[in-house]
């Protein structure tokens, strides 16, 4: 690689459409390959039961899926006039109503009907509803901050004669039915009736719009949505991270009895915290992994490895048909597909201690009949314990998914399939040392049930620190989890986990094992569930 690579590096990087860079002998290569978009239905509401076993997730079109203890009691049947944009269920779970944008209201299950606004010219369009506590009545809300009283909903005011910053984008009623607050979509907060004002984000820049507000149980809180997933809490509303969604969050909720949040997106995924909604796998959200292979540039580089000296790098839309050997310090990879199995022992490698491997969309795997080497196939494996940051990558095929050190992050990954031969103790994820490390929203699974081996499948994440050194601060969070004889394995002088919101998959001795001198900080909400990840409810107890 010469100063050539760098310079198109920075020269082609601001172009929106997906860029090749690479160099190959004193030949730079440029290839520009167009990004691909899907139509997916628009999920506008969600609505929870009051167990927080179930939910409703309401799309534009008028249809309802129901999720868990959720009963299914219909979907508009009519062509719409106008479409669907939220849903509020009835305090028992017994029925819920969808409101559309000209305020019309469609009742369901034992949901009364006490009117609507479906046959008035409203001077701007309806948004959001929420029930009475009764329900026996509900509230609308419309863009301009108007609110429409039905059933025992008290009107105690409105922002429609007000002229706002932002549209409003909806309500949340307080727990005594006697007042509400209206949310807009810069976070300003508009509270009436018993309903406090607690805060609001209407004077902080935010990254993307406010899309929903819901309240918590006691009406001394509420959380506000964004699109992007982040939330911003008020009040004794309890902060328990942001979303991770594969498309615009659209809709908040509260899970019935539960304290915490769900939020649904424009595609339909679910996302809770702290609680995992039922019926919902836990891990990655959205595509994992390259693009087609037969899509991206061909690389044959000598002996299976494409060594790369340069101190920054950039390399995307490619195939490599062997392993990539960084010498540098800061490597990013996009839309990358690495195929192990050319005459060199490993996949993606660094070298130095203080390198770093962006990676993201991309996938790491082994040439079909290829054997990776038994202690040194991994498919990220930073040699002198370098930093990992690897978002949407898929993992297959290798002997150990990857080695993570201090600050390394895995998120809304896939790592499965592992190569188990000859001994080989497979890991999904091992760490032998280091601190500050996040593994959130992946598949980890080292084996299938029912193929478990002693002899090859270890764990799906293990830390083990190594030669008197320690792990600590370690973060992991809305996982699935399968494989080996123990799932995680917790060794040494290991602290500072904190393990939350993980399902468990079936086969192995037990899902999880501590030796004493390990610091468990925070463990809750991990269940055992299914081969898919869907969470059964049983409950893993702290190892």
């Amino acid at each position: 690689m010469t100063n050539l690579f760098q310079r198109a590096t920075q020269r082609f990087r601001y172009l929106g459409s997906a860029v090749l860079i690479a160099l190959l002998g004193s030949t730079l290569v440029l290839t520009a390959t167009p990004v691909a978009s899907a139509s997916l239905p628009t999920a506008v509401g969600i609505a929870a039961t009051p167990d927080g076993r179930g939910y409703w997730a309401a799309y534009a079109d008028g249809n309802v899926r129901a999720i868990g203890s959720a009963p299914n009691y219909g979907s508009v049947p009519v062509a719409l006039a106008q479409p669907i944009v939220g849903i509020a269920s009835t305090p028992g779970g017994g029925g819920y109503w969808l409101v559309g944008a000209d305020g019309g209201i469609f009742s369901f299950g034992n949901a009364q009907f006490y009117g609507s606004t479906g046959a008035i010219r409203l001077n701007n369009p309806v948004v959001g509803i929420a029930a009475t506590p009764t329900g026996r009545g509900y509230w609308t809300v419309a863009s301009d901050g108007g609110v429409f009283s039905f059933g025992d909903a008290p009107f105690v005011g409105s922002t429609g004669n007000i002229r706002l910053n932002q549209a409003v984008v909806g309500i949340a009623g307080m727990p005594n039915g006697r007042g509400y607050w209206l949310a807009a979509s810069d976070g300003g907060i508009f509270s009436f009736g018993d309903a406090r004002f607690l805060g609001s984000t209407g004077n902080i820049r935010i990254n993307q719009a406010v899309v929903g507000i819901t309240a918590t149980h006691s009406g001394n809180g509420y959380w506000l949505a964004a699109a992007d997933g982040g939330i911003f809490s008020f009040g004794d509303a309890a902060f328990f991270g942001a979303a991770a969604l594969g498309s615009p969050a659209t809709a908040i909720t509260n899970p019935g009895n539960l304290d915490g949040y769900w939020l649904v997106s424009r595609g339909g995924t679910v996302w809770g915290s702290p609680v995992t909604p039922p019926g919902v796998p836990v891990g990655p959200t959205g595509n994992v992994g390259s693009a087609n292979p037969a899509s991206l540039q061909q690389l044959n580089p000598p002996g299976g490895v494409l060594a790369i000296h340069d101190d920054v790098a950039t390399l995307s839309n490619v195939l490599v048909h062997g392993g990539i050997d960084f010498y540098g310090r800061s490597l990013t990879l996009r839309n990358v597909y690495v195929e192990g199995g050319y005459g060199w022992w490993g996949f993606v490698t660094s070298q130095r201690a203080d390198a770093t491997i962006d990676i993201a969309d991309s996938t790491i795997s082994s040439r079909g009949g290829f054997l990776p080497d038994r202690n040194a196939g991994d498919g990220i494996f930073p040699l002198s314990g370098g930093r990992i940051v690897a978002q949407r990558i898929l993992i297959q095929g290798t002997v150990d998914g990857m080695k993570m050190g201090s600050n390394s992050v895995l998120e809304n990954s896939v790592i499965q399939n592992l190569s188990a031969f000859s001994d080989t103790h497979n890991d999904g994820i091992q760490v032998m040392g280091g601190s500050n490390l996040t593994i959130r929203n992946n598949r980890i699974a080292t084996n299938l049930p029912g193929s478990f081996d002693p002899s090859h499948h270890n764990a799906a994440l293990f830390f083990q620190p190594l030669g008197g050194g320690s792990i600590s601060n370690v973060d992991i969070e809305n996982n699935f989890l399968m494989g080996g004889g123990y799932t995680v394995r917790f060794e040494g002088n290991t602290t500072g986990v904190r393990a939350v919101n993980n399902v468990f998959g079936p086969g192995g001795w037990a899902p999880a094992v501590s030796q004493p001198s390990v610091r468990i900080d925070q463990w809750e909400n991990n269940q055992r569930g299914d081969v898919n990840g869907v969470p059964n409810g049983q409950g893993v107890g702290r190892p």
